[in-house]
């Protein structure tokens, strides 16, 4: 679906992804594409960019990817792409977090939060204090509001640390 619409770059597939969550998180129903089509410009437009097809196609996009995991799709997209984004192996991330459990910290910051993607979630569950999550990658920091919004404890910067 994405692939025939000319959606294919990682950037790309993230945006859509995110825009089809994001319309989903706003809409009461699904039954009418009018609605949907509007609901989707007015909450993503601004964040996101313009979308770059017709109500129809956004209506075919938004069947195909309501009921995925966001983040299962994310990850798939990222981890085993040869572009140039590292994602964190999981054995180096339990390292890390034994690491900084043992200083029993009161806060912690995970800069380039986009980089730990693979084992973000299970991070966030291992630590009872403030969690600071940056990204200097807009789609990134959108993601990251959808996933951990409703955790307490974790605040998300759309930021560089450069």
């Amino acid at each position: 679906m994405l692939y025939q619409r000319r959606i294919t770059s990682r950037e790309q597939l993230l945006t859509e992804a995110l825009r089809v969550h994001i319309t989903a998180s706003v809409a009461e129903s699904e039954s009418n594409t009018d609605v949907l089509f509007s609901l989707m410009k007015q909450h993503t437009e601004d964040v996101l960019g313009f979308f770059p097809a017709d109500r129809n196609d956004f209506a075919a996009i938004y069947q195909a990817l309501k009921k995925v995991d966001l983040y299962e799709f994310v990850l798939g997209i990222y981890q085993d792409d040869r572009s140039g984004t590292v994602i964190t192996p999981l054995p180096l991330l339990r390292y890390i977090n034994e690491r900084v459990l043992a200083l029993t910290p009161q806060s912690i910051l995970i800069p380039e939060a986009e980089r730990h993607l693979a084992g973000l979630p299970w991070l966030i569950s291992q630590w009872t204090g403030e969690v600071t999550l940056t990204t200097q990658y807009k789609p990134f920091y959108e993601l990251f509001k959808l996933l951990y919004t409703r955790y307490q404890n974790v605040t998300i910067r759309f930021i560089s640390i450069y």
